[in-house]
């Protein structure tokens, strides 16, 4: 009995990894300095309002709302995007965001948290934020921070309490999904479980943001398809329907996440019978992501304004054009080529620093990053395998890779730069974070070593590479913020808010 109750090593150690960073980084990293958390607070907190889509708002007519203030010059828009929110709520997460940048030589201060607990939301009072950059994102990128400003609208909850606490709830969900999709594996538990718990993972996780629930359902879509493919019977109808709903869910995800489905696809491909059956399980699984994605995003690009231009300076602002930038790329093929070459030697190409850790506003260095992922992957290299992945299978999954990098780079040069811009900028290496679990079946069993790996390598390896990365996040976080060791900072901000 204890033995059938017992949970399985890497499903126990990414359970408890994910939780102490969910605990750690919600209170570790000052409210609003999160990667554009204001913005992702703003677009929750307007769904949570009922409202799906957003709203205009015309700066010439409504000189005042803080969407206008402060904004002149002919590239900036004459409109703003975003929505009527309560003003407590924006007043809370603005000032602590301005906080958390503080003077230079100075550190955030947990006492700051203290002026604003009385401030509670309400519908009474009402200020108009633009957020162009994350009005774009569909419901299903915010839904545990949506259900936590449903509740504290419901009881008017004080703002500091409502925003802790929708930290929390987000990182317990991707805690909840990660963790699942090491026990739904049958195979290469504990590289998935390093994979998942990737610093960016641990950092994003249980943050105000749509990578929280992009990094859990990613995973778990992924793991579930090679659960079925590994047991290597055909697909039941019951199965397909699952996929088909998680295919749903990553088609509503911000691109290039619903191109996961497709290496869902090519994963359980074996499965799904032949001739007509089989056309029916693509229908099945493929149209519900595509169209959702196409209906979403053909309807809400009417919102979309270039967010370099509102929130820039005059200096960095370009003239950005969707349209006419795609006809200057299909006019400018042969030029593709070397404006990858200029972005790669720009620095701007790869963010591996980004990729590894990405926390707050910040992200790590070099030394610790490349390092980490390099022993990472070659402990998915040297990993002993006796059933490889198909050659098929691995050139497929790393053809998506490929496809799903280059979509990325391509959707940020049409939205983010000029026209003709001879360099792409805005791409994060976080971006690719979620696409981490991809590379274990494309390199795993690569590399047949002479001799017997111990058992107790793999495991112990992958414990010390996830724990190493966790380590460093804290620490790395807690000096950044407080100049303080990380086992200090978390008693400094308990005792404020508590």
């Amino acid at each position: 009995m204890r033995l059938r109750l017992r949970l399985p090593g890497p499903v126990l150690w990414t359970a408890v990894v994910a939780l102490l960073a969910v605990v750690w980084m919600t209170f570790a990293v000052p409210i609003g300095d999160g990667l554009d958390e204001a913005e992702h607070v703003f677009r929750a907190y307007q769904l949570a309002l009922g409202h799906l889509y957003p709203q205009f708002i015309s700066c010439a007519l409504h000189p005042k709302p803080v969407g206008c203030n402060g904004q002149s010059g002919y590239l900036v828009p004459h409109r703003r995007v975003g929505g009527y929110l309560n003003k407590s709520l924006f007043l809370v997460i603005h000032k602590l965001f301005r906080l958390s940048l503080g003077r230079q030589g100075t550190h955030f201060n947990p006492s700051s948290y203290s002026r604003y607990l009385g401030l509670a939301l309400n519908a009474s009072n009402t200020v108009f934020p633009h957020f162009e950059n994350t009005v774009l994102y569909s419901p299903v990128n915010y839904v545990p921070q949506t259900v936590v400003f449903w509740f504290a609208r419901q009881l008017s909850a004080p703002v500091v309490t409502t925003l802790f606490l929708a930290r929390l709830v987000a990182g317990l969900v991707w805690a909840a999904l990660v963790t699942c999709s090491v026990a739904l594996m049958r195979r290469w538990r504990w590289l998935w479980s390093v994979a998942v718990l990737v610093p960016t993972g641990l950092a994003q996780g249980p943050s105000l943001s749509a990578d929280s629930v992009v990094l859990g359902l990613v995973a778990v879509s992924v793991a579930y398809a090679f659960r079925l493919a590994h047991a290597g019977e055909p697909l039941r109808r019951s199965q397909v329907a699952r996929l088909a709903v998680l295919g749903l869910l990553l088609g509503l995800l911000k691109f290039p996440i619903p191109l996961v489905l497709v290496g869902v696809v090519l994963i359980v491909w074996p499965l799904l019978g032949r001739g007509r059956s089989r056309s029916a399980a693509l229908a099945a699984l493929l149209v519900p992501c595509f169209a959702a994605a196409a209906w979403w995003n053909v309807t809400i690009n009417a919102y979309f304004l270039p967010y370099r231009n509102t929130v820039f300076n005059v200096s960095e602002r370009e003239h950005i054009n969707q349209h006419a930038q795609i006809h200057y790329v299909l006019t400018h093929l042969l030029d593709m080529p070397a404006l990858f070459w200029n972005t790669f030697t720009a620095g701007r190409l790869l963010q591996v620093d980004g990729l590894v850790g990405a926390y707050g506003t910040h992200f790590f260095n070099g030394w610790f990053a490349v390092p980490w992922l390099i022993l990472v992957g070659a402990l998915v290299l040297v990993y002993p395998q006796r059933a490889a992945p198909p050659r098929r299978l691995r050139a497929a999954l790393a053809g998506l890779f490929v496809v799903c990098f280059l979509v990325t780079v391509f959707a940020l040069y049409t939205t983010w730069d000029g026209v003709g811009a001879p360099i792409v900028q805005g791409i994060q290496g976080r971006y690719f974070a979620p696409l981490l679990v991809l590379v274990i079946p494309i390199l795993v069993g690569a590399v047949k070593l002479p001799w017997r790996i111990p058992k107790w390598f793999i495991p112990a390896a992958a414990m010390t590479l996830s724990g190493l990365g966790a380590i460093y996040l804290f620490e790395t976080t807690a000096w950044t913020y407080y100049h303080q060791p990380a086992w200090q900072v978390l008693p400094r901000v308990v005792r404020v808010l508590f």
